[in-house]
């Protein structure tokens, strides 16, 4: 298609007889240069829309993504509130009620590792507190500190937090109870936080103590105040754990397959920023021609952000070989142009009177549109110059009554912009009173 295009066109610079093919340069050379430049332009503005939807689409899924992660992220705190409630309406809560009501929870998110509560004890009262819990069938139970907990980090604490209730039982659950969470760093920063106030407090991600691998979970917290008017301070915490790699896996498990999704903790104190995703993530550089889209999330007093990307040329488009075909059809239609137009002005050698008449006619024909295009633009350009200006609002509407354009001064007036109100019907900004005047003037308008 190249060789066929540039042929002609050459022909007419380097071709003799020289004035017979000079002359050939407006009447051959131009249109196909011409036709060649306009299919370019055209390719261009189907690639640029392409582009376009290939990015509404990215932001329309990555969207749809943000928010099911963060309406899926308010069922742990949900449960946490239940439980809070639960210990709030009740002066002492039985196994079997602390069971019952985290059943359901359990049920109902099974994302969830675990629903516990954890008692705040004196230090001073900890001998008392072990052997009451050992006389109510539990001989055996122990308080004790983490294995990796660091040196001295306990050591001066006036108070432990303990943990006494967990569901569902058994597993890696078990280590829990009889723990010092206080005793736990990621842990201890958020009880301390959530015992001087009524707002659930989330660690940042770490490994958690029932964890059987290195998976990175939180845990949420909130305290439970005190009961009777003797208490002092808040009696524990409640909590919820959760991991957040197979929670959000789960929220996010119907996102198109092209989304890549990192979930990160954006806290200043956050021990790890990586809470899910694939490995790394956090860090990992966007490449050159990826769409991006971060949503930043509150979840219990920390500041999460769901990152999500594309590898580039992704989200795929449909009919993605409209623009190779357009391009195809345009080069081979300019190519045919050509062969024709050489054709056309081949008869001129055997009759020069008629090559000259007719190039001089051709001439005037590409003046003429020269001089119709050029006063066509500028007139379309004084006309939007005036609109654009004009302290009135200006509307431009279709034979069904939607609108089409808008000039600044309308946008100003309805405190809306051109996009918006492009395909909207015109009726919608008419009064209710004057709607019925106004559709009958417009009838009369579109008859006319």
């Amino acid at each position: 298609l190249g060789v066929l295009l540039a042929t002609p066109i050459t022909l007419t610079f380097i071709a003799k007889p020289r004035p017979l093919w000079s002359a050939r340069r407006l009447t051959v050379a131009l249109p196909l240069l011409l036709a060649t430049v306009a299919v370019a332009l055209a390719a261009g503005t189907l690639l640029q829309g392409q582009e376009q939807r290939r990015e509404a689409m990215f932001e329309r899924d990555a969207t749809y993504a943000s928010q099911r992660l963060a309406a899926g992220l308010r069922l742990p705190l949900s449960a946490l509130n239940a439980m809070h409630s639960l210990y709030v309406g009740s002066d002492q809560v039985s196994a079997e009620e602390f069971d019952q009501a985290s059943r359901d929870w359990l049920r109902d998110a099974p994302s969830l590792l675990a629903i516990g509560f954890s008692q705040r004890v004196a230090r001073a009262d900890l001998p008392s507190y072990v052997a009451a819990v050992q006389r109510l069938g539990e001989p055996g139970w122990q308080v004790h500190d983490r294995e990796d907990t660091p040196p001295g980090l306990t050591q001066d604490d006036e108070d432990l937090v303990i943990g006494r209730r967990m569901a569902p039982a058994g597993g890696g659950n078990a280590r829990v109870l009889g723990l010092n969470t206080l005793s736990v760093p990621a842990a201890r920063a958020a009880i301390r936080q959530a015992l001087g106030s009524t707002a659930p407090v989330a660690t940042s991600g770490f490994r958690l103590t029932q964890s059987e691998g290195r998976e990175i979970g939180v845990v949420i917290y909130r305290a439970v105040p005190g009961a009777g008017p003797q208490a002092h301070g808040p009696q524990g915490v409640v909590f919820v754990s959760l991991l957040t790699q197979a929670v959000a896996s789960e929220l996010l498990r119907d996102i198109p397959p092209y989304l890549h999704w990192c979930l990160i903790d954006r806290s200043p104190s956050a021990i790890s920023r990586h809470l899910a995703g694939p490995a790394g993530c956090e860090n990992a550089l966007p490449k050159g021609g990826s769409l991006q889209h971060r949503q930043a999330i509150d979840f219990a007093g920390r500041s999460w952000e769901l990152a999500l990307s594309t590898t580039p040329g992704e989200p795929p488009i449909e009919a993605r070989w409209t623009v190779p075909l357009y391009v195809a059809v345009g080069l081979l239609s300019t190519a045919l142009l050509g062969a024709l137009l050489l054709a056309i002005t081949g008869h001129a050698h055997r009759v020069e009177g008629a090559v000259a008449l007719r190039t001089l006619a051709l001439e005037r024909e590409v003046q003429e549109r020269r001089r119709a295009e050029r006063a066509l633009r500028e007139s379309e350009q004084r006309w939007r110059g005036t609109v654009d200006q004009i302290p009135i609002g200006v509307v431009y509407v279709d034979l069904q009554g939607r609108i089409c354009e808008t000039n600044p001064r309308l946008c100003d007036m309805l405190g809306e912009d051109a996009a918006s109100l492009s395909g909207r019907p015109l009726e919608e900004l008419v009064c209710a009173e004057d709607r019925e005047d106004h559709a009958q003037l417009f009838k009369s308008l579109a008859s006319d």
